[in-house]
C-alpha cells in the first residue's frame, strides 16, 4: 500500500449511474462491493474493456496455469510492485490454492533463500525479470518450458503483466483494503 487514503474515491451505491449499475450486474455479489471495481467504475468504458481481459486472466479454464502457480505469480508480482491491495486479496487465496504459509512468506524474500522447487524458482525468476527488465530471459523461458506448455508459458506472462498493471493503478489511485481483508502492514513500510 502506498497511500492510506484514496486519491480516486470508489463510486458509492447511491451515486451509481444506470451504466455503472449495468456493469456491476455482470460481477458476482462479492466483487460488486470491492473497492477495486468500485474505483474502476469511475471510467465505465475502461472498466468494461478491462473486465474482458480480467475474466481471461482470472479464469481457471481459459488461463491454463494451475491455480497454485498462478497465485504464486500474482503474489510475487503484487509484492514486487508493493501493491498491498492485491497482495492482501490474493494472500487469502494462496492457501486454498495449495501454497504453504512458509512459501507465502518466502515469496517476499528478495534474496531467494527459500528452497523452492526448480519449477517454482523459475516462476519467481520470471516475475523478477519481468518487473526489472520487462523481459523473460532465454534461460528462464527454457526452464518454464520444461514444466509448462507453450500456452501455459504465455498465460504466465499474461498473468504477471496483468497484475503489474492492476498493481500500478491500485497503488496510484490509492485503492484501499476492503472491509474484512487483513492488510500486511509490512507492505506499507517498503
Amino acid at each position: 500500500m502506498r497511500l492510506r487514503s484514496p486519491r480516486v474515491k470508489p463510486v458509492e451505491i447511491a451515486d451509481e449511474t444506470a451504466e455503472q449499475e449495468a456493469i456491476l450486474e455482470s460481477l458476482n455479489e462479492v466483487a460488486r462491493s470491492m473497492n477495486l471495481f468500485r474505483t474502476s467504475l469511475k471510467s465505465p468504458t475502461c472498466m468494461k474493456a478491462q473486465m474482458v481481459w480480467s475474466n481471461y486472466v482470472g479464469s481457471r479454464k481459459t488461463n491454463e496455469v494451475p491455480w497454485r502457480e498462478k497465485e504464486l505469480v500474482i503474489l510475487r508480482i503484487s509484492f514486487l510492485c508493493r501493491s498491498g491491495y492485491e497482495w492482501s486479496h490474493h494472500r487469502r487465496l494462496a492457501v486454498p490454492a495449495g501454497l504453504s504459509e512458509d512459501e507465502i512468506l518466502a515469496i517476499k524474500d528478495c534474496n531467494n533463500t527459500h528452497q523452492w522447487s526448480e519449477k517454482d524458482a523459475a516462476l519467481i525468476r520470471m516475475c523478477d525479470e519481468l518487473v526489472q527488465d520487462h523481459f523473460v530471459t532465454d534461460e528462464t523461458w527454457a526452464r518454464l518450458c520444461a514444466d509448462f506448455s507453450e500456452k501455459q508459458c504465455m498465460d504466465l506472462v499474461y498473468t504477471a503483466s496483468h497484475y503489474t498493471m492492476v498493481s500500478m493503478f491500485t497503488n496510484s489511485f490509492g485503492v484501499q483494503p476492503d472491509d474484512g481483508v487483513p492488510v500486511d502492514d509490512e507492505l506499507f513500510a517498503l
